[in-house]
C-alpha cells in the first residue's frame, strides 16, 4: 500500500549542518529521525537550540518546475522555495527570519528575500533533498531503510 502525507503536513526539520546538533552522541540516528520525525534521534549540545525548518510536501506542478532546472543546485533551490513555509531559531543581524510566501506563475513559493536570508549551498542541498523526499509516495525508499515487503 502506498502512503503519503498531505500537502499541509509540516515537518519541523533540524538540519544535520546545525552547529547545535551533537554529532558525538550515540543517540544520533538521522534515518530514524526522518522515519519518525522524533527529535530524540537528533540530540542537541547542552544549552543549544537548533533551527527548525518548517517543510511541506510540494505539489506536482511545483515539482515539475523544480525538475526543469538546468542544474542540481537550481533544483534544490526551487525545492526549498516551494517547500519552506517557516523557520524557527534562525536570525539575521539578531532579527528572526520570517518566511514570506508569494505566488509566481501560479505557483506558491517563499519569496526571494526570505530565501536569500537563509541561503547556504550545502543547507539548500540538504533541505531541498528533504522536500523532494517527503513529496514522494514512499519517502523511505531512498533511505535504504524501508520495511521489508515480505
Amino acid at each position: 500500500m502506498f502512503a503519503r502525507k498531505s500537502a499541509t503536513d509540516v515537518f519541523k526539520y533540524i538540519s544535520l549542518l546545525d552547529p547545535a546538533v551533537d554529532h558525538e552522541s550515540p543517540a544520533l540516528d538521522w534515518e530514524k529521525y526522518l522515519e519518525t520525525r522524533d527529535e530524540q534521534y537528533i540530540p542537541l549540545k547542552e544549552g543549544c537550540q537548533a533551527a527548525r525548518f518548517h517543510l511541506r510536501p510540494i505539489e506536482p506542478e511545483q515539482e515539475k518546475y523544480a525538475l526543469s532546472m538546468p542544474s542540481d543546485a537550481a533544483k534544490f533551490y526551487e525545492y526549498v522555495a516551494f517547500g519552506l513555509h517557516a523557520v524557527e531559531n534562525f536570525t539575521v543581524d539578531g532579527q528572526p527570519v520570517a518566511v514570506k510566501r508569494k505566488t509566481v506563475n501560479n505557483l506558491e513559493r517563499a519569496d526571494k528575500k526570505s530565501l536569500h536570508q537563509i541561503f547556504d549551498a550545502d543547507l539548500f542541498k540538504e533541505l531541498g533533498g528533504i522536500v523532494a523526499t517527503i513529496s514522494r509516495l514512499d519517502p523511505l525508499r531512498y533511505l535504504g531503510s524501508r520495511p521489508s515487503r515480505k
